[in-house]
């Protein structure tokens, strides 16, 4: 049991060291996720897509999920603002750089050449961090 218990805290303190998350894809699921990540836990988020009209079109179903919540009262006015700036939009893959946990939404058999330089992108992060 303590040996649980230890682990357990050791997976926490690794979870509060998570300040930005990158999302591959932006499409409903990734969109979705992204949201979640900057509302409920607060995090900086970088949503990726090579489709600039599917970034844009994240971007305004954000602004209107924000909206309708503003209006049911489970959301404050005050609090879009930061949601808001929480997230950010991207077409370079390269802005994974300043991650610290990605999340990969795309659909594999549409994107291989965008999982492949993700996986790239990820390995050379990996080992410039260290172990």
């Amino acid at each position: 049991m303590n040996r649980l218990i230890s682990s357990c805290k050791r997976f926490s303190s690794s979870i509060n060291t998570i300040k930005t998350i990158g999302v591959a894809g932006s499409g409903q699921m990734g969109t979705g996720i992204g949201y979640v990540f900057s509302r409920v836990a607060r995090n900086n988020v970088i949503l990726y897509d090579e489709n600039n009209t599917q970034l844009e079109k994240s971007k305004k179903f954000i602004n209107s999920l924000i909206d309708k919540e503003i209006a049911k009262n489970t959301l404050q006015s005050n609090e879009k603002d930061n949601i808001l700036s929480s997230i950010s939009y991207s077409s370079n893959i390269n802005d994974f750089k300043n991650a610290d946990f990605v999340v990969e939404v795309i659909l594999i058999f549409l994107t291989n050449y965008t999982i492949r330089r993700l996986s790239k992108m990820l390995e050379l992060k990996k080992s410039s961090s260290g172990p």
